[in-house]
């Protein structure tokens, strides 16, 4: 990896003549705009992809190829994740339109498919193509594997070969996971700071509105007393109308949330049936109930503090 802007060409040929590495694999990122013909009017989408060398490339990634081979990554060719391969509506010997980092149009033949593009990336196009069509021309990373029990030494041979590239680290798998995880981690808090900041305004509405729809029927409240209802049993009423408002609200938001979870589960692993952590589900569920309690008992009971014939007087 590399504490700059990224790695130069050439410092993937040096790990090549370092004794014991068995595969090297330069990933350049950038972003392309792809356009799908899936719908009447063509359609652009972003997608993230990776410039990588096809040789020796199962040692070093698991993309989960499941129809073509990551051999034939070379010149005008493309590998795409299954998601991907499904919004543009192509498959393997077909030819998809893209829009390369800097703008540029290549129309490259579909080599392979493959299942895991969280993380790599939805597009995979060959290294020379990328670092071309980028204004940096840098590597992000370089993926090594060295020979079976030449690790200890590789290590050190690394750091001797690349001394004199500075900001250049060698890091081993699990510092490198390590690292990736805290960036993604780092993007998923600020969608989440967005989310939540959506979402509050989001209460703050619901709120507002089950509160006045409430306060509106104080002059029926006052009514139902006059004719000798007790408060008891007006806040009795007022219970079983919340559990029925609640319990739509529970019902409708985890019916509307079931289609794009389903659609993100088989995009992401292939199957249906989503992972839902129970606990964060119970726990959508308890604050649910709790604005929905408070949003129309609260103003409710506000509602009969006066005498039903004074608050009647009022009106």
């Amino acid at each position: 990896t590399a504490a700059g802007p990224g790695l130069s060409p050439r410092i993937a040929d040096t790990i090549r003549g370092v004794a014991g590495v068995s595969a090297v694999t330069p990933v350049a990122r950038t972003q392309v705009l792809a356009i799908s013909t899936t719908q009447k009017e063509p359609d652009v989408e972003a997608f993230s992809a990776q410039g990588i060398t096809p040789a020796g490339l199962n040692a070093t990634m698991n993309l989960g190829v499941t129809s073509g081979s990551m051999a034939g990554l070379v010149g005008d060719t493309v590998a795409l994740s299954r998601s991907a391969a499904a919004a543009l509506g192509v498959s393997v010997g077909q030819t998809a339109q893209l829009h390369l980092g800097d703008g540029t149009a290549v129309t490259p033949r579909v080599v392979a498919i493959y299942d895991n593009g969280l993380g790599y990336g939805d597009v995979t196009l060959p290294n020379a193509t990328v670092i071309d069509h980028t204004t940096s021309r840098l590597d992000a990373d370089i993926l090594v594997r060295a020979a079976p029990g030449a690790n200890a030494a590789v290590g050190k041979a690394l750091d001797a070969a690349l001394s004199g590239d500075p900001g250049v680290t060698v890091s081993g798998r699990d510092a490198f996971t390590a690292a990736q995880a805290g960036t993604l981690a780092s993007q998923s808090d600020a969608s989440l700071i967005l989310d939540g900041i959506l979402l509050a305004y989001i209460m703050i509405a619901v709120v507002n509105s089950l509160v006045m729809a409430t306060a509106a029927r104080a002059s029926e409240f006052n009514l139902l007393r006059l004719i000798g209802v007790t408060r008891g049993q007006v806040r009795g009423m007022m219970r079983r109308e919340t559990g029925i408002v609640v319990t739509a609200a529970i019902v409708i938001g985890t019916l509307a949330a079931v289609p794009p979870l389903v659609s993100v589960s088989v995009g992401v692993k292939g199957s249906p049936l989503p992972d839902v952590p129970p606990l964060e589900y119970l726990a959508i569920v308890a604050v649910v109930i709790a604005f929905g309690w408070v949003s129309i008992m609260v103003p409710a009971s506000l509602a009969m503090r006066s005498r039903p014939a004074v608050a009647a007087g009022r009106e």
